[in-house]
């Protein structure tokens, strides 16, 4: 995990840092259902809408929305635990595309701090 701001990297395990986010409902290392509380929800947008509340009381989203159209994903609604809310739209969705390792190569940037959490195991 990258973040900018602090000139910060963090290091932990895919799984660890994966766990009650938003990115790991589109994983398939992890069930849905494992992680989050799920709610149907009735709107009228021609979505299927279920609102997902984290289990895990360290979260830092309240709830996450997501918008299925022909069960599909299509929106994804983001709200976290400062109130700030992030949208998403899907469109053009591949299913499991071929992508290249090199695609997800991070070099650390220099100067920043690195915390490395893969020892905490």
């Amino acid at each position: 995990l990258y973040d900018v701001d602090l000139e910060q990297v963090t290091v932990k395990p895919q799984d660890q840092a994966l766990a009650g986010s938003p990115a790991s409902l589109l994983s398939a290392h992890t069930k849905v259902e494992d992680e989050f509380k799920i709610k149907t929800i009735q709107r009228n947008d021609g979505l299927q809408w279920f609102e997902l509340t984290p289990k895990s009381a360290d979260s830092s989203f309240e709830k996450i929305m997501l918008g299925l159209k022909q069960k599909q994903l299509n929106r994804l609604e983001i709200l976290d635990s400062f109130g700030q809310q992030t949208d998403v739209q899907f469109e053009n969705v591949q299913t499991n595309p071929i992508v290249s390792a090199e695609t997800f190569a991070f070099t650390i940037p220099k100067g920043v701090d690195v915390i490395d959490e893969t020892a905490k195991q």
